[in-house]
């Protein structure tokens, strides 16, 4: 996804609430950035640290592999959202989320090699 005026493609992020897990803050955040909604459990790729803003913060990296695309995005957030064969990801993806996504790839090459 692109935010209004971003330089660069990002995947969709957000904080988890106070009692939230972090399934059902995905789904929230899905929803609400991009209008996705779900079909089938995500699975937890990994969490990384994120000590930029707060010592204690991480991100929860997911692969969704079922989803559906039906609504228009439920927040107020000015985004726009497109989908990429892993072969012609844009030229402008933010260099954090080309790494992110780059280690699936390799994670999921590394499983049919073994």
């Amino acid at each position: 996804m692109r935010d209004n005026g971003a330089a660069a493609w990002r995947l969709p992020a957000g904080q988890v609430e106070s009692r939230e897990t972090l399934e059902a803050a995905l789904t929230r955040i899905l929803k609400i950035s991009s209008g996705i909604v779900l079909e089938g459990r995500p699975a937890l790729f990994a969490i990384y640290p994120n000590h930029k803003l707060f010592p204690a913060d991480h991100l929860a990296f997911y692969v969704v592999r079922m989803l559906a695309k039906d609504m228009e995005p439920a927040g107020l957030e000015k985004t726009r959202s497109d989908y990429y064969a892993l072969d012609k990801l844009p030229a402008d993806l933010g260099a954090e989320t080309a790494a992110r996504i780059r280690a699936v790839i390799e994670s999921r090459v590394a499983e049919k090699l073994c």
